[in-house]
C-alpha cells in the first residue's frame, strides 16, 4: 500500500509540473498574442491616420480645383461679356459715324439753302 501511495504521490508531482509547464505555456502564448495584437493595433492606427491626412489632402486638392473651375467659368462669362461689349462698341462707333455723316449733309444743305 505504502508503494502505491508513492507511485500516486509521483503521479500527483509529475501531474503538477506538467500542469505548470502548461500553465506557462499557455500564459507565454497568450502573451504574445497579445503583443501581436497590439502591434497590430498600432499598425491600423498609423494606417488610419495616415488615411485620415491623405483624405484632407484631397479635400484641399478638391476645393483649390473647384474654385480654379469656378474662375475659368467666370473667366469664359467675362470674354464673353467683354465681346459682346466691343460689339456694342463697334455698333456705336459706326452709328455715330454714320450721325456725324448726316449732320454733316444736313449742314451742307442748310448753307447751300442759305446762300
Amino acid at each position: 500500500r505504502d508503494r502505491e501511495l508513492v507511485s500516486l504521490n509521483s503521479k500527483v508531482e509529475s501531474a503538477k509540473k506538467e500542469s505548470l509547464a502548461l500553465t506557462r505555456q499557455l500564459e507565454g502564448g497568450v502573451h504574445d498574442r497579445m503583443a501581436e495584437l497590439e502591434e497590430a493595433i498600432e499598425t491600423k492606427n498609423r494606417v488610419i491616420k495616415n488615411m485620415k491626412e491623405e483624405t484632407r489632402n484631397h479635400l484641399k486638392i478638391q476645393r483649390s480645383q473647384a474654385k480654379a473651375l469656378e474662375m475659368v467659368g467666370s473667366k469664359e462669362n467675362l470674354t464673353k461679356k467683354m465681346n459682346s461689349m466691343f460689339g456694342e462698341v463697334r455698333t456705336a462707333k459706326e452709328r455715330i459715324k454714320e450721325l456725324s455723316r448726316k449732320r454733316e449733309e444736313e449742314d451742307r444743305i442748310s448753307r447751300v439753302l442759305q446762300e
